[in-house]
């Protein structure tokens, strides 16, 4: 399991710092992910997702919902998120996950996930979010994320203080079957983002990332965050994770 070979890396970490005289908590003797959200030992108790001494907050709006369930094609639990048709008078729907709520500017992070959208879950008809990073003290639309667009894509959007975007590069989302994805971002003025999609490198852009007002950091969320919308929506995430570098967050 891939909580079995995470703690297998931080042994070996920690034999290493042993042999070479380090300290175990120096960044040099740290291997692994600082967060790893694998469902195995996970329990769901609005508004928290519990996976061992860890929490995760889990919001939801509309007619959402969360759930554990057992998937025989990957061998194990994972998170399973969805949304009806949007409660009349409402404008939005939002089953997310936050993995973490701090992550910092002026630093690289590395975020990889898991995703699969079941075959006849229907394309969005507006705009929604896989996975954002929200930037704190502000209510505008995150500076950057993964959108799921109408036409069936998975896109890397980038935001400007106009809270006006770009799609700085997309591809048609595979349906039915798990996709890996692994997100390097490094937030402020000299910022940076890469992306690998099933072990491919599809983009590494630099450009200024983040918003002028607000904080100098953002929250990591992934799941369901989309427009008022008629059309029920699924999707299935596992092995979330969260580290320095992109091996740190590879399955």
């Amino acid at each position: 399991m891939i909580r079995l070979r995470s703690a297998a890396r931080v042994c070996a970490a920690m034999a290493i710092a042993l042999l070479a005289g380090l300290s175990i908590g120096s960044s040099a003797a740290r291997a692994g992910p600082y967060y790893l959200l694998d469902l195995e030992g996970s329990e769901i108790a609005l508004p928290y997702l519990y996976e061992g001494t860890k929490r995760f907050h889990l919001r939801l709006e509309g007619a959402t919902s969360a759930a554990r369930a057992y998937d025989p094609r990957r061998g194990s639990n994972v998170l399973v998120l969805s949304s009806g048709p949007t409660p009349r008078g409402q404008t939005k729907d939002r089953a997310e996950v936050q993995l973490y709520g701090n992550l910092t500017y002026g630093r690289e992070w590395f975020v990889g996930l898991s995703v699969m959208i079941p075959r006849d879950v229907p394309v969005p008809e507006d705009w929604q979010v896989l996975l954002q990073c929200h930037q704190n003290g502000t209510s505008t639309s995150p500076p950057v994320s993964l959108d799921l667009e109408p036409d069936g894509r998975l896109a890397l959007i980038a935001r400007n203080d106009a809270d006006t975007f770009e799609t700085l590069w997309s591809v048609p989302m595979p349906r039915g079957r798990w996709v890996q994805i692994e997100l390097g971002l490094d937030m402020g003025p000299q910022g940076r983002v890469q992306l690998w999609v099933d072990g491919r490198r599809r983009a590494d852009i630099r450009r200024a990332l983040g918003w002028a007002a607000g904080q100098r950091a953002c929250a990591v969320k992934s799941g369901i965050y989309r427009g008022a919308s008629r059309r029920p929506f699924t999707v299935y995430l596992d092995d979330i994770m969260l580290g320095d570098t992109r091996a740190d967050v590879l399955p």
